[in-house]
């Protein structure tokens, strides 16, 4: 009776490893993704069935760009894919939807090697690109991958990130241009959300770069650069910090106040030591003239 209970207990733990142990096949088609849970006796027939059966032809691999990568407006694309032998030639489709259908389709025939640029780029907007592999009699296609076309964005040049300047002294705010943008806006706040009454804001920049002659007042300032377009749209460039000190105030950061704290607590520790041991020392005296 004890070895059947036994028995019993030993089957109902490993009844879970066995549920999980059941492998998982996921099957990867154009559009959709299965998620297929099969017992070990249907694996061995299961894997043993190619999904993407193209009468045993290589398909192409594409290599670049990466899946869903993000490119700025009309900015050269290479595409790359691997080499699929005895191939003729290749067909690069490239369109705004994934069926490749709309009259937006762009698509590059008789390519004799295994990448193409496109110089011009590609507008707003996300975009799907495959090849095929074009033979005598058949032509085999790759994955679908996306592009994600973003509009170009300023780049900042000064003052650097983290930069040191006296109260009042000008300053000039330098940034790269935007191919497109009709005007820049300078935003400068004491927060980096830009959106407290201190906001500094100069629009309609035609310039790549702007001289605040009056300076910033003491403190902790944040700015960055937005290009705006003609159709209303803008791109934002990253944040970048000033440190404003009064005259011969150095700025605090937390870095800077840390820094002090340990001092602080290091001259401290060391007044005390020196206290007690000159307490100690007193004492021992005080202890051996009474003895003598």
């Amino acid at each position: 009776m004890r070895k059947i209970s036994s028995l019993l207990i030993l089957l109902i733990f490993l009844y879970p490893l066995y549920l999980h142990g059941s492998p998982i096949i996921v099957k990867q088609d154009s559009a959709i993704q299965q998620v297929i849970i099969v017992d070990e006796v249907s694996c061995f027939a299961l894997l043993s069935t190619n999904f993407n059966q193209t009468d045993n032809t290589t398909v192409p691999m594409l290599i670049s760009p990466e899946n869903a990568c993000i490119i700025e407006e009309h900015q050269p694309i290479t595409f790359k894919w691997t080499n699929v032998s005895d191939a003729e030639n290749y067909t690069l489709q490239i369109d705004n939807s994934r069926y490749f259908n709309s009259s937006d389709l762009i698509e590059i025939k008789g390519i004799n090697n295994t990448e193409y640029t496109l110089k011009e780029g590609l507008p707003l907007g996300n975009w799907y690109w495959h090849v095929y592999a074009v033979f005598e009699n058949k032509q085999v296609c790759s994955e679908v991958r996306v592009i994600i076309v973003i509009l170009p964005i300023p780049i900042l040049i000064s003052p650097e990130n983290s930069s040191d300047f006296l109260e009042g002294d000008p300053i000039t705010f330098k940034w790269t241009n935007v191919s497109g943008a009709e005007n820049y806006t300078l935003q400068i706040d004491t927060t980096r959300y830009f959106n407290s009454s201190d906001l500094i804001e100069i629009r309609g920049i035609n310039s790549t770069e702007y001289t605040l002659k009056e300076g910033l007042s003491f403190g902790i300032w944040y700015w960055h650069i937005c290009a705006v377009f003609k159709d209303g749209q803008i791109t934002f460039s990253e944040i970048r910090v000033i440190y404003v000190s009064s005259l011969g105030i150095p700025k605090v950061t937390f870095e800077s106040f840390l820094r002090s704290m340990f001092y602080y607590w290091l001259v401290a520790l060391l007044g005390v030591a020196f206290i007690f041991i000159y307490s100690w020392i007193i004492s021992y005296r005080g202890r051996r003239s009474r003895n003598e």
